[in-house]
């Protein structure tokens, strides 16, 4: 029984409707009622009910049935392609550019030391990474908001905390404690990492904007060489900036909501890559931890 059957088979029954299987399998129509037939004419059962006029697409009784035998042999399928070999394939992925450096690009490094592969990075905007994965022209995408796109999956990844640093000519050792009256906005670099954070921004400092609005790490650092400014980061960039400038971290009193790193992947994605995207996404959890500053409670 082959793969590409039971794919399409499994997402006509997840998405009721032809238009939308076409789009997520990147398959004609014609190809999808030719799949179904043919996996019928294997099975020797209709799995399908066809009345004229009918929208949504209905499962016959003993299509029901089959339903959870096809997923276990889909999952099968997956288990096996652990041991798939992923020589030449490319690994296309869009990252947010606070997550690029240094987690997606410490992430992409260490896996092209496993295997002999080819790793594409990308920052497209949020409203295209969806779409791109539906039409598996990217295989993952790293984001900041959860997405609901039919055939995509969204999986909570990770957290990250903020932390306040201000550049300076002999840092401590250690993570102090800030208060928020101690913070100008005058003085304050601001990334808008979120809504949630922008909101926490909004409300703590009394609608008070900063001076110096920024949105990438890059221009951030810039800010961040001299003393006079101080700046909210997440973690895995107060990792970095700290090897690469002085400075001084604190925790704040009335911290921002944590940060969360959402993973976007197709559902039926290619079974020849997925060892690489499953690869990825360890490596890329290993990333995380690596970079923390303190341990997670």
């Amino acid at each position: 029984m082959e793969f590409q059957l039971l794919e399409t088979f499994l997402v006509v029954s997840e998405v009721r409707n032809l238009t939308k299987a076409s789009s997520i399998l990147y398959k004609t129509q014609p190809t999808i009622s030719n799949r179904i037939q043919q996996l019928e004419k294997e099975v020797g059962y209709a799995l399908l009910v066809r009345e004229k006029g009918r929208q949504e697409i209905e499962l016959t009784p003993r299509g029901k049935q089959f339903l959870q035998t096809a997923q276990k042999i889909y999952d099968l399928y997956a288990d096996l392609e652990v041991q798939t070999k992923t020589n030449g394939l490319t690994l296309q992925l869009s990252s947010i550019a606070s997550l690029q450096t240094p987690l997606a690009c410490l992430a992409a490094k260490n896996l092209l030391k496993e295997e002999d592969a080819h790793v594409q990075i990308y920052t497209y905007q949020t409203e295209d990474v969806a779409r791109r994965i539906q039409k598996r022209k990217l295989d993952l995408a790293l984001v900041s908001a959860p997405e609901k796109s039919e055939g995509v999956d969204c999986e909570h990844l990770f957290t990250q905390r903020y932390y306040v640093v201000r550049p300076c000519e002999n840092p401590s050792n250690t993570i102090g404690m800030i208060s928020i009256n101690e913070l100008d906005v005058a003085c304050e670099v601001c990334q808008p990492w979120d809504d949630a954070f922008l909101q926490w921004h909004r409300t703590t400092f009394h609608e008070r904007r900063a001076r110096f609005f920024v949105d990438s790490y890059a221009a951030m650092k810039e800010f961040l060489q001299s003393p006079g400014y101080w700046a909210v980061l997440q973690e895995s960039n107060v990792y970095s900036l700290r090897q690469e400038a002085h400075i001084d971290i604190f925790r704040l009193d009335y911290p921002p909501p944590l940060r969360i790193c959402y993973l976007l992947t197709n559902h039926f994605t290619d079974r020849k890559i997925r060892p690489l995207i499953r690869r990825f996404r360890e490596l890329l959890l290993e990333a995380e931890f690596a970079c923390r500053i303190e341990p997670q409670n």
